[in-house]
């Protein structure tokens, strides 16, 4: 299973957090609770979820592939929830052409 940047999110949040305490980090330079806040993680998690979900309902007890249609269905859920959360997902795959992860616009 890969790791979700979620976990990343909490651990730089919790090492934030020990060091304001312990007075090893200046308040001016702590930046993590503000661009990672507990209910954006939560919701970020749960969008992840869904979407491990659906690929894993794409995959589990077929007998033959999923239709491309379905598998466009998931994409296309994903790239609404990039949409409302203000990514720019055709800049996203223009800045990544040639790599095996391509975004496409199915909607």
């Amino acid at each position: 299973m890969v790791e979700r940047p979620t976990a990343r999110w909490r651990e730089q949040v919790a090492e934030e957090k020990a060091g304001l305490a312990s007075g090893a980090l200046d308040p001016d330079d702590a930046f993590a609770v503000e661009l990672w806040p507990e209910p954006m993680i939560q919701e970020t998690d749960e969008v992840l979820e869904c979407f491990d979900i659906a690929v894993a309902d794409l995959v589990e007890h077929r007998f033959e592939a999923a239709p491309d249609a379905e598998i466009f269905e998931v994409i296309r859920r994903v790239e609404n929830v990039l949409d409302e959360a203000g990514i720019d997902v055709d800049a996203l795959a223009a800045r990544h052409r040639g790599q095996r992860l391509m975004l496409s616009r199915s909607s």
